[in-house]
């Protein structure tokens, strides 16, 4: 669709709508990757049965409702993510330390090097809220959860990347020996992604890592990442405890298990 000119108007004049709409004197200035989120939206609401031409009335509340999610949802990403000093206080105090608490060993692997910043591949991650990443329906239920705004985007963006790594723990681990390799890797995900956790279940992984986050408790958020590892990688990098474990605990890591074997016995089999 938007190879028709009509649609180029339509997403033109929302753009200008956004960047004029900012409460002062002057425009908003225009950073690239806003046309990607805005498509991604239009997208969402478009009907080529309803839309004929501007005086549509129900084409105007479409552009309407296109323009007031762009808007809400632009508000937090150009605080945190278009503002280059805040992204990179944002990878400082949010990203590094929650990546740190949850999975320290991607931690050392990835921002040990006071040389080397991640910034290069997280500007295009966190600005674009992997559209570049991820499939697009997979992605569509991220956006759901991120705008429903229940935990700050900063923080909840964060928790979502650090999922994705510890997904992708064996094959980060395995497969870089420095840090041109992982930008190489982290820009080429799509493609390197070894697998992908069910999309349902990263979300509600990020948001309990936003909780503890936020509770401080920096043990439940590595025993959740452990836990994981563990199941999926059948990894252990938990110290080893003296007593018994706790039985619920021991039922729902088994339950994993299994659940995470038999994905991978049925993806073999295909």
């Amino acid at each position: 669709i938007f190879q028709d000119p009509k649609i180029h108007a339509k997403m033109r004049q929302i753009m200008y709508n956004f960047l004029v709409n900012s409460g002062e004197s002057k425009l908003r200035p225009y950073k690239q990757g806003y046309h990607e989120i805005l498509g991604i939206i239009f997208l969402q609401l478009y009907d080529d049965q309803m839309i004929s031409d501007d005086s549509n009335s129900d084409d105007m509340i479409m552009m309407n409702q296109v323009l007031c999610i762009f808007e809400k949802l632009m508000k937090q990403m150009t605080k945190w993510f278009y503002n280059e000093q805040n992204l990179i206080k944002w990878d400082e105090a949010v990203f590094q330390p929650i990546l740190k608490n949850s999975c320290p060993a991607l931690y050392e692997l990835m921002c040990s090097d006071q040389n080397h910043t991640s910034i290069i591949w997280l500007i295009r991650w966190t600005r674009l809220l992997f559209i570049r990443e991820l499939p697009r329906d997979y992605t569509l239920i991220i956006w759901d959860h991120v705008l429903t705004f229940t935990y700050p985007l900063d923080t909840l963006v964060a928790c979502i990347i650090v999922a994705l790594l510890i997904n992708n723990y064996q094959i980060l681990m395995d497969n870089v020996e420095d840090h041109n390799d992982l930008v190489e890797m982290m820009l080429h995900y799509s493609v390197n992604s070894n697998s992908m956790i069910d999309c349902v279940e990263l979300c509600r992984m990020s948001g309990n890592l936003c909780e503890l986050w936020y509770s401080q408790d920096f043990d439940a958020m590595k025993l959740i990442s452990d836990t994981f590892l563990k199941i999926k990688f059948n990894i252990d990098v938990r110290p080893v405890s003296v007593g018994k474990m706790d039985p619920n605990r021991r039922r729902l890591e088994e339950k994993l298990r299994k659940r995470v074997k038999q994905t991978l016995l049925t993806r073999e089999a295909k």
